[in-house]
C-alpha cells in the first residue's frame, strides 16, 4: 500500500524465490524519500509512504492509520478469541460424549461376562470397544459436516463475510477434524476397553 495525503493505492507484487519481506521494505523506504528522483516531480517534497503487508495478513494488519485498507481492518484479538471459544466449544462436546459413553459402558457388565464365558478373548472386546466408539464419532463428524456446510451459507450472511469451508482441499483442516475425530473416539473407548474388557 502507498499513500502520499489522502491519495492511496494497493499493488500486489510477488516477491522473488528468497526475497523476505522485510528486503522488500527497505527498498521502498528507500523509494519514497522526499529526494527520490522518481517522485520528486509529483510530491514536491513530500514523503511517499510504503507499507509491504504479506496478502495472508493484509486483512489483520493496519496498514495505516491515515488510510482505509481493502477491507475493514479485523483484530487478531477477537480472532484469537473466537477460535478460543470454537475450541472450548468441541473440548467440552468432546468430555461429554467420553462421560456419556464411560457411563453407559458400566452398565455393559453382563455382555462381557457372557461373550467371555462364550469364548472371546480380552483383546476382542478392546477391539470391539473402541470400534464401536470409533464409529460413533464417525457418524458425528459426518453429520457435523454436513450441517456446517448447510449452515455455512446463513452464517456468511449474519456477519457478512465469506467464511469458505473446503474439507476436500484444506490439508490443516481436514487433518484436524479427523485428529480430535480419533482422539475423541479412542478416549471415549478407554474405560470400556481397558476396564470392562479385564473382568
Amino acid at each position: 500500500h502507498s499513500s502520499l495525503g489522502n491519495i492511496g493505492t494497493y499493488t500486489f507484487v510477488r516477491l522473488k524465490p528468497g526475497q523476505t519481506p522485510e528486503q522488500l521494505q527497505r527498498g521502498l523506504d528507500i523509494a519514497g524519500r522526499p529526494e527520490a528522483a522518481l517522485f520528486a516531480a509529483f510530491s514536491d517534497g513530500a514523503k511517499w509512504r510504503f507499507h509491504a503487508v504479506p496478502i495472508g495478513e493484509a486483512h489483520l494488519t493496519p496498514v495505516s492509520l491515515t488510510s482505509p485498507t481493502v477491507k475493514p481492518v479485523g483484530s487478531r484479538g477477537v480472532a484469537y478469541g473466537i477460535a478460543g471459544v470454537g475450541a472450548l466449544i468441541v473440548l467440552v462436546a468432546g468430555i461429554n460424549f467420553v462421560t456419556l459413553m464411560t457411563a453407559r459402558a458400566g452398565r455393559r457388565g453382563v455382555e462381557v461376562g457372557v461373550r467371555k464365558a462364550a469364548g472371546a478373548r480380552r483383546i476382542d472386546l478392546m477391539v470391539q470397544f473402541m470400534g464401536e466408539a470409533l464409529i460413533q464419532v464417525a457418524v458425528a463428524v459426518v453429520l457435523a459436516i454436513v450441517l456446517s456446510l448447510l449452515l455455512a451459507a446463513p452464517v456468511d450472511a449474519v456477519v457478512q463475510r465469506d467464511l469458505p469451508l473446503n474439507f476436500l482441499n484444506d490439508p490443516a483442516l481436514r487433518a484436524g477434524v479427523v485428529l480430535a475425530a480419533l482422539v475423541i473416539g479412542l478416549l471415549a473407548a478407554v474405560y470400556p476397553a481397558l476396564v470392562l474388557s479385564s473382568f
